[in-house]
């Protein structure tokens, strides 16, 4: 009676353990749902928009053959602006039908922009395919992101038609119970089974010193006669028990503990569905997006090429760059370089939320005194979060800069247009986190202290009147360089080094403002403000004298001999902090940078 009861255990236990096998091996579901269309081939584009990987449940993936091209992912919005010049195929999932169908789109534009497919700002992620290996790839079903397909055409296996793959979870929730309490049963009745056999032993060895655990069984490996032939396969069954044994634990071990092999608890489902949209730019396209820039910058650097630097700066900030370029071309004294761009993000970012053209970002580096590493990609902690206010670098160590980057359209790669060394020690304003996004306000808005149109023109007037001026009283002029060392208070430094001078000169300044202003929310009230101011410092020379052309001087302008007077301009990139409008706090630069850009006669 005792052996039928540890038969029965594993009986039960190896039943429970067939179920689970049979309900994974059966109840279990495909491991994968295949959509297949003869009819859709590999176009140029192809654009598969996230809302119809979505229709069916699972991890889709792709497959186009041995085809040369490169599949790239991004936001809906951004997949279809890109393509839209070329025109493009849109696939269209039949979930009912498991059938992929098409939809053609016409080119939008008679004139189809230089594709920049591989190397687009637009992508969250690219990769390409020589035809060596077969085209496959992971998508992510998004209803806010697409993936879009490019072949070459002129390729003969182009003809190749698109599958679509999507992976399943299968759900099998009774096998992790099954197995389990399977496992338990079979455990039992191999223990019941050594425990009966050794009680039935324990009368067949010696009376004296048996101590311990199991003594009958142990008993068993001293005899040197066999035993009753209906004892001979217990060593066997207790061999044939610890494999078992080692088996069920591996298994349970290994599969136990799947999510999908349990039952889950339901939950309640919102009836809200949340309308966030993915961020403009996501982190890992700014990232890549500010490597290159600083591989551009550092070869430009180190090889003083202001053509290499079109491909990522623009306006003021390639103005910079290309004046301090030509400067120190022709005069191997001039000591004011521009510090290097690194990768090390400082964790201050603002990224326009926006769906159209122009797009802006605003972000916090690190710059170096020698050239970076191309290869090096560093974030601070803080990246992620620009809710917390940033401190900059000392005024000791090479600046923290400040970038403001703008994509024209969706065939633009974002460029550097404005440059700005922190100042040292300052507090970055708060500002919401970079994944939630900002706007760009309007420049006659009336929410700031300042509207933006008029920030730079107020700016020059303090600059030229002095700090003691009633234009001056709008900003917090403690430690600004700028006010303090250039406008009246460099014409007044000049006449005071020029007083005891034989030939006198006379001094004067103007300044004004170049190019549109930039604002910026930082979504917790008032704005920063990027924009551009001209000092114009001119030098006359009394009575007949002239004024010598310096190789500076001639290095950025047309002059040459000598001159009456000379007129240098002096660019000032500046980042503001303007309030809102009902505060009394006063507007507060946080940066600058300036440069001798050009002269005149």
């Amino acid at each position: 009676m005792r052996y039928l009861l540890s038969l029965s255990a594993i009986i039960f236990g190896a039943v429970l353990l067939v179920i689970a096998a049979g309900q994974r091996a059966i109840l279990g579901g495909p491991a994968n749902i295949e959509v297949q269309s003869e009819t859709v081939k590999v176009a140029e584009y192809v654009v598969i928009p996230g809302e119809e990987l979505a229709k069916i449940n699972g991890k889709p993936h792709l497959s186009a053959g041995h085809n040369v091209g490169a599949i790239a992912t991004g936001s809906l919005s951004d997949v279809t602006a890109w393509a839209a010049p070329y025109g493009y195929t849109k696939l269209v999932v039949d979930p009912e039908s498991n059938r992929l169908t098409s939809e053609t789109v016409a080119p939008a534009a008679d004139e189809k922009p230089d594709p920049n497919f591989e190397s687009s700002d637009l992508w969250r992620s690219y990769a390409g395919f020589d035809g060596s290996t077969a085209f496959e790839s992971t998508i992510i079903a998004d209803e806010n992101e697409a993936a879009i397909v490019y072949s070459d055409t002129a390729e003969d296996k182009a003809a190749t038609p698109i599958d679509l793959k999507w992976e399943q979870v299968r759900y099998t929730p009774w096998v992790g119970p099954f197995l389990t309490a399977g496992g338990f049963f079979l455990l039992l009745g191999i223990v019941l089974y050594i425990v009966f056999v050794d009680r039935d032993r324990r009368g067949l060895g010696p009376r004296r010193g048996r101590r311990g655990p199991l003594v009958g069984i142990r008993n068993m490996f001293k005899r040197k006669k066999p035993v009753n032939p209906r004892y001979s396969g217990g060593s066997a069954m207790q061999r044939v028990s610890k494999f078992t044994a080692v088996g069920v634990l591996s298994a349970l071990a290994l599969t136990g503990c799947s999510a999908e092999l349990w039952p889950q608890r339901m939950e309640e489902k919102a009836d809200v569905v949340s309308e966030a949209l993915p961020p403009t730019v996501a982190e890992e396209q700014i990232a890549r997006i500010l490597k290159d820039i600083s591989a551009v910058a550092t070869a430009a650097d180190e090889g003083l090429d202001a053509g290499g630097l079109e491909a990522r700066f623009s306006g003021d900030a390639l103005n910079q760059r290309r004046a301090n370029y030509a400067i120190r071309n022709a005069n191997a004294d001039y000591n004011l370089r521009p510090p290097f761009i690194t990768t090390e993000r400082l964790g201050y970012e603002l990224v326009q939320h926006t769906s159209t053209w122009p797009r802006s970002i605003l972000m916090t580096v690190a710059s170096s005194d020698t050239a970076p590493d191309p290869n090096a990609t560093q974030t601070s902690d803080s990246a992620e979060d620009t809710s917390e206010s940033v401190e900059t670098a000392p005024q000791s160590a090479s600046p923290s800069l400040a970038l403001l980057l703008t994509q024209e359209n969706a065939h633009a790669p974002f460029k550097v247009r404005n440059i700005v060394s922190l100042r040292g020690g300052q507090q970055m304003p708060a500002a919401a986190p970079a994944d939630e996004g900002t706007a760009l306000l309007d420049n006659e808005t009336e929410l700031l202290t300042v509207k933006p149109a008029e920030l730079g023109g107020l700016y020059a007037a303090a600059l030229v009147e002095g700090v003691e001026s009633e234009a001056a009283a709008n900003f917090e002029t403690v430690e600004d360089v700028i006010l303090t060392r250039g406008g009246a208070a460099w014409v007044a430094a000049e006449n005071e080094r020029t007083r005891d001078s034989q030939g006198k000169a006379t001094f004067s300044v103007r300044a004004e403002q170049t190019g549109e202003p930039t604002a910026i929310s930082t979504g917790t009230g008032g704005a920063l403000v990027v924009l551009t101011v001209n000092e114009l410092r001119t030098t006359a020379a009394d009575d007949d004298s002239e004024l010598p052309i310096s190789d500076t001087i001639a290095a950025i302008s047309d002059l040459e001999g000598a001159q009456r007077s000379i007129t240098q301009i002096v660019a000032h990139q500046l980042l503001f902090y303007v309030p809102r409008v009902g505060s009394e706090e006063k507007i507060l630069l946080l940066g600058s940078t300036s440069e001798l850009v050009g002269a005149s006669k």
